[in-house]
């Protein structure tokens, strides 16, 4: 059973500005990697920046501008006016707590009238402001909702950090960081309301779920798929088929250890009972870490995919794992009018 429609999608990242062709570079495995300069760093560091972005907002940084963009491009493809838009809720991922301070301005410079709510959380941040749509959506206090989220690490001061704890790929660490950026957002409401106007439904969204194992004081999340099978389980339980016709698993596999060891325990804990059919991509091998986005370009992408036929899919498991005990899935369907 549907829990809300996805009606329109904004996207921006180093394979494209929209949606759409960022939809169209991630199918084609297109890779934008390249060195980067301008970090003040006494090394080599290879990412994928996205060229030719406006700067960024007064206090923001280049995930402010990756934002503003990408709300822009969903208002774009809803084609809905700013003012229709004026009592919907917004749900804002971002990578760091500095990110609520710029995301608080994308609405008024875009036309919007709401004050969003911001999470920082993460990798896995954006399944929580998803939830948080969906209840109040649910509720009736929302008509419609717009999430997602923004990040950037190729940013200096982000450059500097991952390099002071030799954590970005390069000789000597073969399954490092290759940083990236990007900022994605949907548009959600009741699957009754979007087939009254008459909206284009690129998927339905069926089921949402997050998990926080409890860690013990000053230890780290460990590598075990503990949270995310648990997230998982609670998703799949939730669908009416129990995710039997599952075609695709997005990851936000990014090269690095500890993220393949955590997603290897959950793929043989949760995803057994799939069967041998489904298939795994990562936007990252395209895009780089994304971070606080790479949940919301995966949704965003595979919506798209979904309504075009191009992910030859009609179930999609989303999944995301924090640096801290978050961790977060989500299921989406082609939507068939008339089902």
């Amino acid at each position: 059973m549907p829990i809300a429609a996805i009606t329109a999608a904004g996207m921006v990242t180093p394979v494209g500005a929209g949606a759409r062709m960022t939809a169209a570079g991630l199918r084609a495995r297109l890779a934008m990697f390249a060195e980067l300069s301008g970090h003040g760093l006494d090394a080599r560091v290879v990412g994928a920046k996205t060229e030719g972005l406006p700067p960024p907002l007064p206090g923001g940084g280049r995930a402010s501008r990756l934002a503003a963009e990408a709300v822009a491009d969903l208002l774009e493809m809803a084609g809905l006016d700013p003012r229709d838009l004026g009592a919907a809720g917004l749900y804002f991922a971002a990578g760091g707590p500095e990110g609520a301070h710029w995301l608080a301005d994308i609405p008024e410079l875009v036309g919007l009238s709401s004050r969003p709510s911001v999470v920082s959380q993460g990798h896995a941040g954006a399944f929580v402001a998803l939830q948080e749509a969906l209840a109040d959506l649910e509720r009736g206090k929302r008509p419609r909702a717009i999430v997602g989220g923004a990040d950037s690490l190729v940013e200096p001061g982000e450059l500097a950090r991952l390099h002071a704890e030799g954590a970005l790929k390069g000789q000597g660490n073969p399954t490092g960081v290759l940083p990236g950026e990007g900022a994605a957002f949907i548009l959600l409401e009741p699957v009754e309301a979007a087939l009254a106007r008459g909206a284009t439904i690129l998927a339905t969204l069926e089921a949402v779920a997050t998990a926080s194992p409890a860690l013990a004081a000053g230890a780290d999340a460990p590598a075990d798929g503990a949270g995310l099978s648990q997230a998982g389980w609670e998703t799949l339980g939730a669908l009416s088929d129990a995710g039997i016709a599952t075609d695709l698993v997005v990851a936000d596999l990014d090269g690095t250890e500890r993220r393949a060891e955590d997603f290897a325990y959950f793929a043989a804990r949760c995803l057994a009972s799939l069967g041998p059919a489904w298939r795994l991509e990562h936007p990252a091998d395209t895009l780089g870490d994304t971070r606080a986005a790479s949940a919301p370009i995966a949704i965003a992408a595979a919506a798209l995919g979904l309504h075009s036929g191009s992910s030859r899919a009609e179930g999609v498991l989303v999944c995301g794992a924090s640096d801290g005990p978050l961790r977060g899935t989500a299921y989406l369907r082609a939507h068939r009018r008339g089902a």
